[in-house]
């Protein structure tokens, strides 16, 4: 079912939002975005000869939201990184389209894990990297439309399976970044341990 990593990861992010986050402005700001993200998900938007789901755009309007209030997010390097994803994401649907025998896993897993080492590798911090993310996989897939109806193949730009495959790409930068604060958690943990351990010893 197309969707259905969308929908449960949005769920489960906008539970752990309401529930989990202090009382904040961001709080409210980030389930308010998940929750009309999810309401847009089935409109389609015709602009043109183009077709848009409607969370593409939502997508899109909170992201530039998100960088015009916090100012300090926004820079030229940022804009670099994203189109860096951008041409990453774009480039992994042709040569899927065009060579498909190549294409021996799942397409939501790869480009998620394509895309998680890219900007891990572009980006620091957990948010710049989500919204270097969207703004990269958002251009991409816009990129790939264009390129499709020049060959005279439609498109809608942000259907399901790109939702998808931004729902999986998400939660593994998430996961990521836990694990890190994890094993640096551990790593304190075990310095500690082998300190007092070796205190011990010299008495």
């Amino acid at each position: 079912m197309e969707g259905i990593f969308f929908y449960w990861f949005a769920w489960i992010g906008w539970a752990a939002v309401t529930f989990l986050m202090g009382k904040q402005v961001l709080r409210t700001f980030y389930a308010c975005a998940l929750l009309v993200c999810l309401l847009f998900s089935t409109t389609t938007i015709y602009m043109g000869a183009y077709a848009f789901n409607g969370t593409f755009i939502c997508f899109l309007l909170f992201v530039f939201i998100f960088l015009a209030w916090q100012r300090t997010f926004f820079s030229s390097y940022l804009l670099l990184s994203s189109f860096i994803t951008m041409i990453a994401y774009a480039g992994f649907c042709l040569f899927e389209l065009f060579d498909p025998v190549w294409i021996f896993v799942d397409r939501k897993w790869a480009i998620g894990f394509l895309l998680l080492y890219i900007v891990c590798m572009l980006v620091k911090s957990i948010q710049e990297r989500i919204i270097c993310l969207i703004l990269g996989m958002c251009y991409g897939d816009l990129l790939f439309s264009a390129i499709l109806y020049d060959v005279h193949m439609y498109y809608t730009i942000g259907a399901l399976p790109f939702l998808d495959i931004a729902a999986i790409s998400c939660m593994l930068l998430l996961g990521w970044a836990l694990f890190v604060q994890l094993a640096l958690y551990l790593d304190l943990y075990l310095l500690k341990y082998a300190r007092s351990r070796g205190s011990k010893v010299r008495l």
